[in-house]
């Protein structure tokens, strides 16, 4: 099942009020894991997650949940690994975080098989580890 109307209110209304609309693309295209970009071509349970993340994303802004911003610089950690081994993709001159191969990462190799943005706080710690050893590896390997 596709998006519904009221979740598509809801997801731009967030976007907005976290001034995240720029990036909206960026968005579905994580929380879709790469399959679109276009916000009415999101499934309903990819929605639901991408309304839930900008939702806390919107109350750690308004400094009410500290456990947001955690969950945030472990999974940055992840993503600058998987950048500094070459997970990336774009232009030169407009390199970004190869996000569909780092959801795919976790969804296959990840203790919880499951998209990125889908660990909470209290998983992330052992994905981190994980993803440490696999960097870890690459490092040694060069």
């Amino acid at each position: 099942m596709y998006i519904q109307p009221p979740q598509l209110r809801r997801l731009h209304q967030l976007l907005n009020a976290t001034g995240k609309l720029g990036r909206k693309h960026a968005f579905v295209y994580d929380f879709s894991n790469g399959r679109t970009e276009s916000s009415s071509e999101l499934l309903y349970n990819e929605a639901t997650n991408l309304i839930r993340h900008l939702e806390l994303m919107q109350t750690a802004e308004q400094g009410n949940n500290p456990d947001l911003a955690k969950a945030d610089k472990m999974r940055k950690k992840i993503i600058a690994m998987a950048r500094k081994m070459g997970w990336e993709t774009g232009a030169p001159a407009e390199r970004k975080a190869d996000m569909h191969r780092i959801n795919r990462w976790c969804e296959e190799k990840g203790y919880g098989k499951k998209n990125l943005n889908s660990y909470t706080l209290t998983e992330l710690p052992k994905l981190v580890y994980q993803f440490e050893k696999v960097y870890e590896s690459f490092i040694k390997s060069i």
